[in-house]
């Protein structure tokens, strides 16, 4: 490497590392200054509480288990029973997720400023971050397939079986972290396949052998691990989750409108143009891919994305005539982020330059304007759930205090009694609704639910705008 590619690669891997440690520094902090969720409390109260063999068989069939997660948070909390240990194991993933996404846009493209486009792309995105300030599997396995899609990348270069190897372990700690991957997992053994029959300049049985057996070998210790989970689910229909409509119109269309984090910009909804300039993008993309290929007789890494991106979307279209299951949506689409994030890439990497520094100056400003510290997009409402309950216990610190609500906060409430050892407090339970009861001491209401209460119940404490803690008067 010659002196002027060295100073390129040294820019380049200083401003990813600097762009790193900043979203680092953003999760870190927010993982102390979020309140627990619904989905998080649900995962250490229903599972991390409970034996062993409970976790790893899903005995209570739920896809909230996410049981490498899960497993991950139970040995944690053995240091001490916090947010901060229960969102850790996700914490660590955004390193893995990093590392791994700068190496990859390092072996794709050989402009630094490309590579770092590519690289912001991938990692500057307010929902996908989300994730990696959460005790929930999605960030576990984002950062899992991240390693993976960078290790099958080397194996697709060079065809060495020990880099297979690599792809395949991780994508199975991918999938054990979250059901989701199972999709990633499938189509890479197909494009694996593909790729060894169309680049080895060997017989076809000689290297086909050595990766067929890391296929069998890896799916049956997948199988080994998920079988009994999985079974659960679908023997007690809890893979209800998702949309019906299509992988655009579900999976696609939630991507950018969750990504857009409900920011509007110059005084209106820009979500339509931006998903039609993605859309756009997407298409452009995979013609050039498929344009390039027959060019020049090879597949080359942009038609290798291309086709992991179709192999699963047709996957998931079959999947959904065939078996009934639904179309990914929100959190769980998020697995065609890191995959589309590179096809966009590639596209803009035909773009004029301007183009390409607004484009990347632009996703910058978008976390800017939408980084927050108090919550996340998809459980927005427990964003003063902490707040609440601190405030409930300071006024009764040694008494019984009741509290109720919409069922939405009665997990985070629970997790906090049980974490806290607030034995004298006792929140909503999961059914309930906001009513005319004077069977609590408060309750705590969206301020559009005040005419539903017993007129007895006196605003006690305003949390943001519209959140009411109620308090029964004598």
């Amino acid at each position: 490497m010659n002196g002027g590619k060295t100073l390129k690669w040294l820019n380049q891997k200083t401003l990813k590392g600097l762009i790193s440690l900043i979203l680092l520094a953003y999760c870190t902090m927010r993982v102390y200054s979020l309140s627990m969720t619904y989905d998080e409390s649900a995962t250490v109260l229903d599972f991390v509480y409970r034996p062993l063999s409970f976790i790893l068989t899903n005995e209570y069939a739920s896809a909230n288990n996410h049981i490498l997660n899960t497993l991950l948070i139970k040995l944690f909390i053995l240091i001490e029973d916090t947010p901060f240990w229960v969102r850790l194991p996700n914490l660590l993933a955004l390193i893995l997720y990093l590392y791994s996404a700068s190496k990859l846009t390092h072996h794709l493209f050989n402009k630094a400023s490309i590579s770092v486009m590519a690289f912001i792309l991938l990692s500057v995105n307010p929902y996908l971050l989300d994730f990696f300030s959460l005790g929930r599997g999605y960030g576990l396995s984002l950062g899992f397939m991240m390693a993976s899609m960078y290790t099958w990348h080397l194996f697709s270069e060079s065809l060495h079986q020990k880099k297979l190897r690599w792809a395949l372990a991780l994508a199975i700690l991918a999938t054990y972290s979250n059901f989701t991957m199972l999709n990633y997992y499938l189509a890479i053994g197909a494009l694996i396949l593909i790729i060894v029959a169309v680049k080895s300049d060997k017989p076809l049985w000689k290297t086909i052998r050595p990766t067929l057996f890391s296929l069998f070998t890896s799916t049956i210790v997948l199988a080994g691990l998920i079988w009994v989970p999985l079974s659960a689910l679908i023997k007690n229909q809890a893979l209800y989750y998702g949309g019906k409509k299509g992988f655009f119109k579900d999976s696609f269309y939630s991507l950018i409108e969750n990504g857009l984090y409900g920011r509007w910009y110059f005084g209106m909804d820009i979500k339509q143009w931006v998903l039609y300039i993605f859309l756009a993008l997407t298409f452009v993309s995979l013609a050039i891919s498929i344009w390039k290929a027959v060019q020049h007789k090879k597949i080359s890494a942009h038609l290798n994305w291309s086709l992991l991106l179709s192999i699963m979307i047709l996957g998931s279209i079959l999947q959904h005539y065939l078996l009934g299951t639904r179309f990914l949506i929100n959190r769980t689409s998020l697995i065609y982020w890191p995959i589309l994030a590179l096809i966009w890439s590639y596209g803009l990497k035909y773009s004029p330059w301007p183009f390409r520094l607004i484009f990347t100056i632009a996703i910058c400003l978008h976390l800017y304007y939408t980084a927050n510290f108090k919550y996340v997009r998809e459980w927005w409402y427990d964003r003063f759930t902490e707040d609440v309950v601190e405030y409930v216990i300071s006024q009764h610190p040694n008494d019984s205090v009741t509290i109720g609500g919409k069922w939405l906060y009665a997990l985070t409430m629970e997790y906090y009694k049980q974490a806290r050892a607030y034995n004298h407090f006792q929140g909503p339970d999961r059914k309930q609704e906001v009513n005319n009861s004077t069977d609590y001491d408060y309750f705590y209401i969206d301020a559009q639910d005040k005419g539903k209460l017993h007129p007895s119940y006196k605003l006690e404490k305003q949390f943001g705008s519209n959140m009411l803690l109620m308090k029964k008067e004598d």
